[in-house]
Order: C-alpha cells, then structure tokens, then sequence
C-alpha cells in the first residue's frame, strides 16, 4: 500500500513537472511573475485579486454584468487570453480550485513546480467561467427584457373587444332609427363593416416589437460594453453583422440606424425600423430576438455567437 502510494505521489510530481516546463516554454518568466503578483494585489472591501476573480455573481443585474466585464477586461491585460488554449477544462479547474480553496497570502509558500500550475491555470479557468457567465447573465438579462415586452400584449384582445362592442352599437343604432328606408340601412351596413374592417388593431407579435424598442434603451450601455470583447461567429452570420455595425455608431456616438445600411433585416422588423422614427427604432431592436436563443456558447474563454 506504501508502496502504490509512493509510486502515484511520484508519477504526480513528474507528471506536474512536464505541465510546468510546458508553461514555461509558452509563457515567459517575467510574464508568469506578473501574473502571481497580480493574484496578490488588494482590491476593494479587502478582498485580493484572487477572491474577486473568483467571486460568482449574486445576480444578473447591471451592476454584477459590468463588475464581470472588468474581471475580464483585467484577465485581458494580462494577457490570458493568448496562453494555454489546449490545456483542457478540468485541469484547469482542478488546479484553479486548489488556489481558490486557499488564502492568497499563502501561495508564496507553495513550492514548483505546483505554484506555477495553479497561478496559470487559475487566470485561464477565471477567463473561461468568466466568459461562460457573461453570456448567461446577457441570456437572462434578455430574458427580461423580452417578458417585460410581452407583459402588455394581451392588451389586442382588449382591442379587439373595444371593437366588437362599437360595432354591435353601431348596429344597434341603425337599426333602432326606423326613419333610414331599408336600402339606406343596407348601405350604411356595408360602410359600416368595411370601416371597422380597416381598424385592425396591432397584433401580439406588433405590440412586443413595438416594446421592445423601448425596453432595449436601458440596456444600451451594456450592448456598449459587450462590443468590446472578442465575438467570433461563422461569416455572414447576423448577429455579428450587427455588431460590427453597432460598434461603428458607438464610435461616432450615433443613435440611430442609417437608410443605407446593409444589415439583412427579418421582414417583421423592416416595417418598424423604416419608419419615421428612426431614432426610436435603433438596431438594438434587431438583437434580442437572436440573443434570446440557445445557440451561442464560450469556445476557450472566447463569445462565440
């Protein structure tokens, strides 16, 4: 039993020092020193830079989304990004759970080559989980935004009852007026029912997009925010399209959408977007029906629409 136990301790260690010549190899030694510094560095509330990256968000507020964004805005500074994209997830998360479970102050007495392993492999795992909740919490937060819009569609058919009683009161009315001659009373029903015919009012599906224009506004400091980080998607896929097109009028702080742009626009959407109002109609509206889908995912600590 000793024995098998001394044989796997050792075949660990070699094994953990083939991983750490494999970083050192990548990673220069001035740049793996920067990174073990930088989990040190104090933070606010008395927190260390370690405990904050690993903090997980307590929601899907605003607030949380942005603290997220800055983790991986400094993750990004450090260069994370570029390093141990091979490495596999769960020994990134095995080595990045053994740091966390300690207190910072003690990793400067962690020997090597194990103290380079969790170092590296925790910034790449932050990195990796970090990413994995900005999208969830982008997915929920549209989650929102689209039950906020639809909260107030049931009101068509409140609409359509508005209708039906001014009709059957219409009708109520000609037909008690016994001085209009039967040709008349035939005449003005058909006037009648051609006229309310014509008030259709908007349907479910008009009235969600239509609150969904204003419901985006709030948000457009975050969509700010997520045209920042490294989106890939196949080409010509619409979202992205989007973006770039997004980032572009951030850049010049417009705030709304140009008649020429060639972003290719479901038909729903044209009707609303070409209307006279193009300020109130900006290509936000254009993104949460496909953020609100299942179909984007974190590919190596990258947002892959």
């Amino acid at each position: 039993m000793n024995e098998h136990c001394a044989r796997l301790s050792s075949a660990t260690r070699q094994y953990e020092a083939a991983l750490a010549r494999s970083i050192h190899e990548e990673i220069d030694s001035d740049q793996l020193e920067r990174w073990r510094q930088a989990l040190v560095m104090p933070r606010e509330a008395g927190l260390s830079q370690q405990s904050w990256l690993w903090a997980a968000p307590a929601k899907h507020s605003r607030r949380q989304i942005d603290e997220l964004l800055e983790r991986i805005e400094a993750l990004y500074d450090l260069g994370v990004q570029r390093h141990l994209v091979d490495v596999p997830d769960d020994l990134l998360r095995r080595y990045a759970r053994r740091l966390a479970n300690r207190p910072p102050s003690i990793g400067a007495r962690i020997k090597e080559p194990v103290r380079t392993l969790e170092a590296a492999f925790f910034l790449r795992y932050c990195l990796l989980i970090g990413t994995d909740r900005v999208l969830l919490m982008v997915r929920r937060r549209v989650a929102d935004l689209w039950r906020r819009a639809t909260k107030d569609a049931n009101q068509v058919l409140i609409h359509w009852a508005d209708l039906y009683r001014e009709l059957l009161a219409s009708i109520g009315a000609l037909a008690s007026d016994t001085t209009v001659s039967d040709t008349d009373v035939r005449e003005r029903l058909r006037l009648l029912v051609a006229e309310h015919q014509q008030r259709k009012p908007p349907t479910r599906a008009q009235l969600v997009r239509d609150n969904l224009t204003i419901e985006i506004q709030p948000v457009r400091s975050l969509l700010s925010a997520l045209m920042a980080l490294p989106w890939e998607a196949t080409p010509g896929h619409p979202v992205l399209a989007a973006m770039q097109t997004l980032m572009a009028l951030y850049e010049h702080d417009a705030r709304e959408l140009p008649t020429t742009s060639s972003i290719e626009f479901s038909k729903v959407w044209k009707g609303l977007l070409s209307g006279a109002d193009r300020n109130r109609r900006p290509v936000p509206s254009r993104l949460p029906p496909y953020w609100g889908r299942p179909n984007s995912r974190v590919t190596r600590g990258h947002l892959v629409a």
